[in-house]
């Protein structure tokens, strides 16, 4: 009943009542002692027991009998110590409740992705973590290989999409295997290569190639060495260039041809002509992330990613 009126009651009494003096008068009924409760909150015993006696004023009814050799609790006194416990208890529920809706409301997910491998998949996942979780916002960055795993190691990053080949072997790092990565040559319109379905590495002998930087796409290079090494081609590389953007740009103004993700189909000029490459490299996406994403963030991100990249 008590209890009841309480809650009823609560927000209007807790104006008047300081929560310290409810604080103060849990501690001392539990341990019926003064000075004890005084040193638990840090306060000298006089200040407690000022703050209690103003509480009973307040209510009108005594809490505790005191004596000078024993505190002991009222009727009244264990009635108020049960509600108020409840309370209290509601109370910190309430605190943890809050600061954890702060805390997922303002989550943000640092997603680095390189738009040559993953770009033309970036809103299939966005939309299905969107779904998934509408708290968490995400901050993409365009990144190198070598960026994103920097970033994710140092905290920077929360999660890459990048060359599974690409990821170092660290305790500090979780990988995902997603999609395979398909790969075409990209030519300028009218070039000889039109006529063909397909491209093989033999048919770029007397090609002009151009390729992405060295430096920052080390992997990509790495596999370029691969396709030629198969086809028992050297590599010679005519321009190298520091993004998709100027690659296509290259292309399409005649200057040679190149190699890239299928992923970058979407973005090709009408002037440059598309074709895949056989047989296609073995590559393949991967989602990395630092191990202590949290586990409510990570399965979200791990599902949106391996739905979307689903070979």
């Amino acid at each position: 009943m008590l209890l009841g009126l309480l809650n009823d009651t609560f927000a209007a009494w807790i104006n008047r009542m300081e929560l310290r003096q409810l604080r103060y008068f849990v501690t001392t009924a539990e341990l019926l002692n003064f000075t004890r409760a005084a040193e638990r909150h840090r306060v000298a015993q006089p200040a407690l027991s000022r703050q209690i006696r103003s509480l009973e004023d307040e209510l009108g009814v005594p809490l505790l009998e005191r004596d000078s050799r024993r505190v002991a609790l009222t009727a009244a006194g264990h009635l108020f110590l049960q509600d108020i416990r409840e309370i209290m208890e509601r109370l910190k529920g309430a605190e943890a409740r809050i600061k954890r809706f702060h805390r997922e409301a303002r989550q943000t997910l640092k997603l680095g992705f390189a738009p040559s491998l993953a770009g033309d998949q970036l809103p299939a996942i966005i939309q299905s973590i969107s779904e998934r979780r509408p708290d968490l916002q995400i901050a993409l960055h365009d990144l190198t290989n070598e960026d994103m795993i920097t970033g994710i190691r140092d905290r920077e990053l929360d999660a890459a999409l990048l060359p599974a080949a690409a990821v170092p072997h660290s305790e500090l790092f979780t990988v995902w295997p997603l999609n395979k990565i398909n790969f075409a040559v990209v030519f300028p319109q009218g070039h000889w290569l039109a006529g063909q379905k397909r491209v093989q590495a033999a048919d770029l002998r007397q090609e002009n190639l151009i390729a992405y930087d060295r430096r920052h796409y080390p992997d990509y290079w790495k596999l370029l060495q691969e396709i030629y090494a198969k086809a028992k081609l050297p590599l010679i590389v005519g321009a190298e260039v520091d993004g998709g953007g100027s690659l296509l740009a290259s292309v399409q103004s005649g200057q040679g041809v190149a190699i890239v993700s299928t992923t970058l189909r979407a973005t090709v000029p009408k002037t440059v002509e598309f074709r895949p490459l056989h047989p296609p490299p073995a590559a393949r996406l991967a989602l990395l992330h630092h191990r202590d994403l949290p586990a409510r963030t990570m399965v979200s991100l791990r599902d949106a990613c391996q739905l979307a990249c689903a070979d």
